[in-house]
């Protein structure tokens, strides 16, 4: 009987922690970008004016950019997520999932890029990179909804 007992606040106290709610994100963040590029620079699909695009060509390029981005969460059902990546010279399109906890988001954006980002009550950061055979890029963003 004492089993059963214990059996039964154990699934008490499991099932709860099991059925945790999806958070549903807001609509428009908005922060800073820090981006470290190295490798061949080329005129960008977005705009021939992006720091990228300048400088030396071939695998010595070696550039950074630090730029104000919106996230916007365009659509979302449970924890798959659609949205846009912009800055003031383009907007990228981008899915994400949310974590089981949802405190991580896994995003990919039509420019190759993949970032993890940590939800923090009205908070979101992290890193992610992009890479092709002549390009590398690595990326910091830090996020805060917009009022």
């Amino acid at each position: 009987m004492h089993r059963i007992i214990a059996l039964v606040g154990v699934v008490g106290f499991v099932v709860p922690a099991l059925a945790q709610t999806v958070p549903v994100l807001p609509k428009i963040w908005q922060g800073n970008l820090s981006a470290t590029h190295a490798g061949a620079t080329s005129p960008s699909k977005h705009s021939p004016d992006h720091p990228d695009n300048g400088g030396p060509k071939g695998d010595a390029a070696f550039s950074r950019t630090d730029e104000v981005r919106t996230l916007t969460v365009v659509r979302q059902d449970g924890r798959h997520l659609a949205g846009t990546w912009s800055s003031s010279r383009h907007v990228a399109n981008w899915v994400g999932t949310l974590s089981m906890d949802g405190r991580q988001l896994q995003v990919a954006t039509d420019t190759n890029s993949l970032f993890n980002l940590t939800i923090d009550g009205d908070r979101m950061y992290g890193c992610g990179g992009a890479s092709s055979p002549t390009k590398r890029s690595a990326i910091c963003v830090d996020f805060k909804v917009a009022r």
